[in-house]
């Protein structure tokens, strides 16, 4: 009887073992470099909550998140109305002392839209354009603020500072909201 001849086995071929050892040191290199800009990142980010306010410092610049006092809307202020809640504030400082900043306070006054929209008008100045929506189904967007059916806004625009006064008639109330958003003075 005759023995058929043994196959000699394959040659394994390490090219497979070599990528995957490779690619398992670049992902473990992946990993430690990621974990090291992470750490240099977190310790030179400082975050500081006091009240209702954050301040986050880098060593680019700071981001401030809180509550602000209506003077800082640099708008004049409807006599009578009550703040209707916190003013909001966010600001980013940058180097060389640049500041950017949006700021927006509510107020309700119990005056008619008509009566408060003529004081703005005769307080705010030529540089103070009225807008307003002139139809139910179409909504004008000014810097942000919506205007509805029998709402108004007066609009500043100039360089680096937009400023907002946007009157709107909520229930027997009228609503008044500031807004100013850009460039701000350094303090």
């Amino acid at each position: 009887m005759s023995t058929a001849p043994v196959p000699t086995p394959a040659k394994k071929s390490n090219l497979l073992w070599w990528i995957l050892g490779v690619a398992g040191a670049l992902l473990v290199l992946f990993v430690v470099g990621g974990a090291f800009v992470a750490g240099l990142v977190l310790q030179n980010i400082r975050v500081h909550k006091s009240g209702q306010e954050v301040q986050v410092s880098t060593p680019v610049g700071e981001l401030k998140v809180g509550e602000t006092a209506a003077r800082d809307a640099g708008l004049p202020i409807y006599p009578g109305a009550t703040r209707a809640e916190s003013g909001k504030n966010v600001e980013l400082s940058l180097p060389a002392e640049q500041r950017v900043g949006l700021v927006v306070v509510q107020y309700h006054s119990s005056d008619p839209l008509d009566k408060v929209e003529a004081w703005y008008r005769a307080r705010l100045g030529p540089d103070f354009k009225r807008e307003e929506s002139s139809s139910r189904h179409v909504k004008v967007t000014a810097k942000g603020v919506d205007l509805s059916e029998n709402e108004v806004a007066f609009v500043a625009d100039h360089d680096d500072l937009a400023r907002v006064v946007a009157l709107g008639k909520r229930g027997d109330a009228t609503q008044i909201t500031l807004v100013r958003v850009g460039a701000q003075e350094a303090q």
